[in-house]
């Protein structure tokens, strides 16, 4: 990862955090924690609606992540579309695209300006056949 974040970046050496882990940190101002580059990841987690929503997605699904002026992230998959939408998300792109993401949450209020990374919302579009 470029520069620190110390707000908003996490990284997770040896330390596995559960769900109800995550979801303490609700309203906290941590919207995501990736691992060391020498961990490996076989999943990452999106939270929406505060940590009350959680999907699990496998990096084994071959994700496409596509970013659109650093605004939109999109995460498409054969059976789930995630779509993020904030600031500098160039940042979560990376992480995935790397692999070492573990979590990433809605930021549970408004863009104060001044965090590394600012993630308004969440959309998940499930694609059933």
């Amino acid at each position: 990862m470029r520069g620190s974040f110390p707000k908003t970046y996490q990284e997770v050496k040896g330390e596995h955090q559960s769900i109800s882990d995550l979801s303490k940190q609700k309203a906290s101002v941590q919207l995501f924690a990736v691992t060391s580059h020498d961990e490996s990841v076989s999943r990452f987690k999106l939270l929406t609606h505060g940590g009350l929503e959680v999907y699990s997605v496998p990096y084994s699904l071959l994700p496409l992540f596509v970013l659109s002026e650093n605004k939109v992230l999109k995460i498409i998959t054969h059976d789930i579309q995630a779509t993020l939408y904030g600031r500098n998300l160039d940042v979560i792109e990376e992480a995935l695209s790397d692999g070492n993401l573990k979590w990433v949450k809605q930021s549970p209020g408004k863009d104060d300006g001044i965090s590394q990374v600012f993630i308004e919302r969440i959309e998940i579009q499930l694609n059933e056949d």
